[in-house]
């Protein structure tokens, strides 16, 4: 652990019907240079990644990379994964803009079939230059702040889903 967050430096999956609560104020971030994150839901037994109280978690950090071009295709999947009531879901390139930076791609997001619902930002930069999110199906609700704010330089495919009530301060 570091502080706030739960640091992972392997290759880490998560099995259907698995619900990982994150305490207040706290996030799982993941610190390997090539490892991978795979939430692995399905139809009838999504995933769920949440806050364990009454207050908002950090939510999932990711800040190394290094990999070839090889490796960041896919290295971190999200199928059937619901996001709810954190601070920011998916921050690429830091601990939610806190050090440790790593300013390049730090691993290709896919996500099928995914839900943000309660969340500052679904998917934030921390630096994570490069980095490339392909999303279907993806829906994001009542974002307090901005729905999406990706990293410079990176690249963004959404087919089907939805965003709505972004930027409302709602939390």
């Amino acid at each position: 652990s570091n502080g706030d967050w739960l640091s992972v430096s392997a290759d880490l999956t998560i099995m259907p019907g698995v619900e990982v609560q994150i305490a207040e104020g706290k996030g799982l971030v993941m610190t390997g240079a090539c490892d991978s994150l795979k939430s692995q839901g399905n139809e009838t037994h999504p995933v769920t990644i949440t806050n364990m109280g009454t207050n908002y978690a950090q939510g999932l950090a990711f800040t190394n990379g290094g990999c070839s071009s090889a490796t960041t295709d896919d290295r971190h999947t999200f199928t059937h994964t619901n996001f709810v009531n954190l601070t920011t879901a998916i921050s690429a390139g830091s601990r939610n803009g806190a050090a440790p930076h790593y300013n390049g791609n730090v691993g290709n997001f896919t996500m099928s079939d995914t839900t943000f619902t309660n969340v500052g930002t679904a998917i934030k930069h921390g630096s994570g230059q490069g980095t490339a999110f392909d999303l279907s199906g993806v829906d994001i609700s009542n974002s307090a702040d901005s729905c999406v704010d990706l990293p410079d330089d990176a690249t963004l495919t959404w087919i089907g889903g939805s965003a709505s009530d972004c930027n409302t301060h709602a939390y």
